[in-house]
């Protein structure tokens, strides 16, 4: 359950889409209370709150419900701001670009779920469908991005790559795309883990 005045999210910490969520509440300075869908009072938590029994799902001030990552944002800032964001001015543009980002991490996530559940699988006619998938659409994204990071030219951190940044930093802690081949994309990588509003929040560390 939620203190006053704070957001209670319920997830993973290896989730990226949890992540991305996070990254947006400490910039806009609202308080979290996490609880964690992999203990039992967890999930049962989460299929009390979420029809679909997905994560992230909040509860936000007030107790209205949230129940995908790009909702939750939309109304941290719809009610916060943007915070130590950058401000997006075309949102269609933007809505364009998560498109994509959430389409390469969605095609790793069943990937690797796939392999996880089946070794066997690795040669799958759809986990391979998957791969290309990902290399398609993190190809096109990887032309948006130049040397030192940038993506479209701008500096700072907007929410395209904070969900960039959340989805690259998953599938180098899960292996499953070699960010390193790409360097404008392993620079944004970089950039976004050192980034204090990212530290401290990656599949890696703790639910806290």
């Amino acid at each position: 359950m939620s203190a006053a005045g704070a957001v209670e999210l319920l997830g993973t910490p290896t989730s990226p889409y949890v992540r991305r969520v996070r990254v947006f509440a400490r910039a806009v300075g609202l308080p979290l209370t996490l609880t964690d869908t992999r203990t039992p009072e967890g999930q049962a938590r989460l299929l009390a709150l979420a029809p679909i029994g997905k994560v992230p799902t909040a509860v936000l001030p007030g107790g209205e419900l949230r129940w995908d990552s790009r909702a939750i944002c939309r109304a941290l800032v719809a009610r916060h701001g943007f915070g130590a964001l950058r401000a997006d001015g075309d949102a269609e543009a933007l809505d364009q670009l998560l498109l994509v980002i959430d389409g390469a991490l969605d095609a790793g996530i069943n990937a690797f779920y796939l392999r996880q559940g089946d070794p066997g699988a690795a040669g799958h006619p759809y986990v391979l469908k998957q791969h290309v998938r990902m290399g398609a659409t993190l190809g096109w994204v990887a032309r948006r991005v130049d040397a030192a990071g940038r993506l479209d030219g701008q500096e700072g951190l907007g929410a395209a790559e904070v969900a960039l940044g959340t989805a690259l930093g998953w599938m180098r802690f899960r292996g499953t795309f070699p960010v390193a081949e790409h360097p404008g994309l392993l620079a944004l990588s970089d950039a976004f883990e050192a980034h204090p509003l990212a530290v401290g929040t990656g599949p890696a560390d703790p639910l806290a």
